[in-house]
């Protein structure tokens, strides 16, 4: 319910989720996005993996933005809490906006 879509290009999906939700919250929803993005499609009897990486920032640029890699996700809700928490403070120190995009 809190996330908002922004935009979706090619094989992208950006939206925002305010930064009164927790950052526990935070996790939890974009966890559960990412696995249902990495449902493998089949084709010809064989899985297709689609890992799903994710980019962080305080807006839809992509050079200001700080990329996690699929494989340095953790699965652990509070290990990405404590990831998504630091990524952002990380950025805010560059930047005085105070949302956060995905």
């Amino acid at each position: 319910k809190p996330v908002e879509l922004l935009a979706q290009i090619h094989d992208s999906v950006v939206f925002q989720i305010p930064l009164s939700i927790p950052w526990i919250e935070h996790a939890d929803i974009l966890l559960r996005i990412k696995k249902s993005l990495e449902t493998p499609p089949i084709w010809h009897d064989r899985e297709i993996p689609t890992p799903v990486d994710l980019a962080v920032g305080n807006n839809m640029c992509k050079d200001q933005m700080e990329e996690i890699k699929s494989k340095s996700i953790p699965k652990d809700v509070d290990k990405f809490a404590e990831l998504l928490r630091n990524t952002y403070f990380k950025l805010r120190s560059k930047s005085l906006l105070p949302s956060i995009i995905y």
